[in-house]
């Protein structure tokens, strides 16, 4: 059920001559806060002002009975001079500033510009996804529905471990096993050496992030490491140079072997490897 304040109805239901405009509350996952507004001028609200840039667009919101998780379709679209996180929006998006964020959404009435009498409560959700294109990042969103998508039991019988690398639940230490370089020749958007010495595969399925650089503040998911040369994922916006410098932590292929030999953490390991995969035939 939608609310609304006692001088929003008042609003409603007794006069038309009022304009709209969609107001819009960015939380990222650190704490910070954003506010946008889909009119032209900034507009005020419970204290907080919403500026008009960057400009962002959203598809229709829809309201149904039961449990079904909702989506929303929303478009920003930055200039150079808009920053998130210190940086350009394509920039911070593409280095996860919006893992994790919430996004509210409400539809405002105005009689007065900039002044909103009250507001309704349009969407509110989680971002799942962000694409960045030239000039326009597409974000779908998520209402909090999505939170009981969860898998029960929450842990399976299978031979691979279940735990995440450096969570809680793993306890090895990420600073324990992250090491820092610098690219020492052989670079491309894919791939790049450095004199790290440690043995083949050790970093495979890690994440190096650089920090100096054109690249500065990106991370890419390492494909394979051997004999000093790394490989990824994904290619990197801007070719390396020599000398830039990184910091990239060992990844884990879930494997009890794996555990006991490179992590030495058998005693928080959740691998089952007795158990055979679905297409085996037991006689």
């Amino acid at each position: 059920m939608k609310t609304a304040s006692a001088p929003l109805l008042a609003l409603l239901n007794g006069s038309n001559a009022f304009q709209v405009c969609d107001l819009y509350t960015l939380t990222l996952a650190d704490g910070t806060v954003l506010r946008m507004t889909s009119a032209d001028v900034s507009t005020t609200w419970s204290g907080n002002v919403f500026a008009t840039r960057p400009l962002l667009t959203r598809g229709k919101c829809r309201t149904v009975i039961g449990v079904e998780v909702d989506t929303l379709d929303v478009s920003v679209f930055p200039q150079a001079s808009d920053t998130l996180t210190g940086v350009t929006w394509a920039q911070a998006v593409r280095q996860g500033a919006l893992d994790g964020a919430w996004l509210l959404v409400e539809r405002a009435y105005v009689t007065t510009w900039p002044t909103v009498v009250g507001t309704i409560i349009a969407f509110y959700g989680r971002v799942a996804d962000a694409d960045v294109a030239r000039s326009e990042i597409k974000l779908t969103v998520k209402s909090a529905l999505e939170l009981l998508n969860i898998q029960m039991p929450r842990r399976l019988y299978q031979s691979v471990c279940t735990q995440t690398l450096y969570d809680a639940g793993c306890g090895v230490a990420k600073a324990s096993f992250t090491v820092t370089g610098t690219v020492s020749g052989g670079a491309a958007v894919n791939g790049f050496t450095t004199a790290l010495a440690q043995a083949a595969g050790y970093f495979e399925q890690g994440v190096l992030t650089f920090t100096s650089g054109a690249n500065a503040g990106l991370k890419r998911t390492v494909k394979t490491f051997a004999g000093g040369a790394f490989t990824f994922a994904l290619p990197w916006p801007v070719i390396p140079t020599v000398g830039d410098a990184f910091s990239v932590f060992a990844g884990c292929d879930k494997r009890v072997t794996t555990c006991g030999a490179k992590f030495g953490n058998l005693a928080n390991n959740r691998s089952y490897p007795e158990i055979p995969v679905p297409e085996t035939l037991l006689k």
